[in-house]
């Protein structure tokens, strides 16, 4: 066999193998995170490992000639092309196992990270990770926000929601009508922001963070609240725009509106995973906003408006897990957490049954329609 031939042989493989995750890259981009996406990629992954440990192989055990002959008749095109279709299959490989990687961060932590902090979970880098704060002795002082709580705060939660003693906690919001559920809970959420030192998250699923933007404009001028109070507060996590919106570009102007015209924290996500990711970045988020009195974790308000949605993305299996995983860590710090699902009966989803098991009966039923 030829050096030649060998060219030859690599770059069918190489184009084959980039042609596949050009393929998948497009795929990603246009179905966001979806399970099919998931097992194409992962497929396409294992497929690229095969090429390349084959292409390797031929190049190492089946080349006629040694290197230096090759140089030496100057036959620089040939060693040039191999060079390049290896780098190129190189490359090709190395974004395979970042999708694996962030595939495996993604089912085991429940995180979206990059791709290079997405190195953290491997087995030796968190053993490493590990040792060394053992080592410095460096042990994480967590902080229950309910102790911080005051009791202006705690009378307004009551207010509003029938806590039953459990005003820490899970609480799942219904009603007929979507649009008078959100604007009650806009409400509690401007009253707690305003009047007191609570801040609130809040995840956008089901609609557009742009249309909470209204409602909670709206309750502020009803209850007389600053809007500056309200901004350094709150933080929207839009998983709407990326899962539902589908790049249309109304949406997406809409966010940057947000973003540059009224000053207000937008983190975009796409699936259960990002959610979570995108919490903590809400506290860091609302951190930097406080005074220097305020920079340990203060009280917060966390808002999952039609989470159960997600499982038309993602599977129900995934979204059940990220529920129950939240409502009982969200708990343990002392928050306060609300599911809302306007119209649960009608809709029967399985999501819907998990977070009413975490939760129980409605804290909150808002049964008037909303004046539209």
């Amino acid at each position: 066999m030829s050096v030649a031939s060998l060219d030859v042989q690599i770059a069918t493989y190489a184009t084959c193998l980039a042609a596949t995750f050009t393929f998948m890259r497009l795929i990603s981009g246009i179905t966001g995170a979806r399970p099919v996406r998931n097992s194409l990629l992962l497929t396409a992954s294992f497929c690229g490992l095969a090429l390349f440990v084959t292409a390797l192989g031929k190049a190492l055990l089946v080349v006629p000639v040694p290197v230096s002959e090759v140089l030496l008749k100057k036959h620089v095109f040939d060693v040039t092309t191999t060079c390049f279709l290896f780098w190129m299959i190189g490359i090709a490989y190395s974004f395979g196992l970042s999708v694996l990687l962030r595939l495996y961060v993604r089912a085991t932590r429940f995180k979206d990270w990059g791709a290079i902090a997405n190195l953290r979970a491997v087995p030796p880098a968190k053993w490493a990770r590990a040792g060394w704060r053992l080592s410095q002795g460096d042990r994480k002082e967590y902080e229950v926000m309910s102790e911080k709580r005051d009791s202006k705060a705690e009378s307004i939660i009551d207010s509003y929601l029938d806590n039953r003693g459990r005003r820490e906690a899970s609480h799942l919001i219904t009603g007929a009508d979507p649009w008078a559920v959100r604007d009650r809970v806009a409400g509690l959420c401007v009253s707690l922001m305003g009047k007191t030192a609570e801040e609130v998250n809040y995840v956008c699923v089901g609609v557009s963070p742009f249309d909470i933007w209204l409602l909670i404009t709206k309750n502020a001028k009803k209850y007389d609240i600053a809007i500056s109070e309200i901004k350094k507060r709150l933080v929207f996590i839009d998983c709407y725009t990326n899962a539902f919106g589908f790049r249309d570009e109304v949406l997406i102007e809409r966010v940057r509106q947000m973003r540059v015209t009224e000053h207000l924290s937008v983190i975009s996500c796409d699936s259960t995973s990002s959610i979570h990711t995108g919490t903590s970045k809400a506290f860091k988020i609302l951190k930097k906003k406080a005074t220097e009195e305020e920079r340990s974790r203060r009280p917060c308000t966390m808002v999952y408006d039609t989470i159960s949605l997600l499982s038309i993305p993602e599977t129900a299996d995934e979204v059940a897990e990220f529920v129950v995983h939240v409502s009982a860590a969200e708990t343990a710090y002392g928050m306060v957490t609300m599911f809302l699902e306007p119209n649960m009966e009608a809709r029967q989803s399985p999501i819907v049954d998990v977070i009413q098991a975490c939760c129980g009966t409605p804290s909150m039923l808002v049964s008037q329609e909303m004046k539209r």
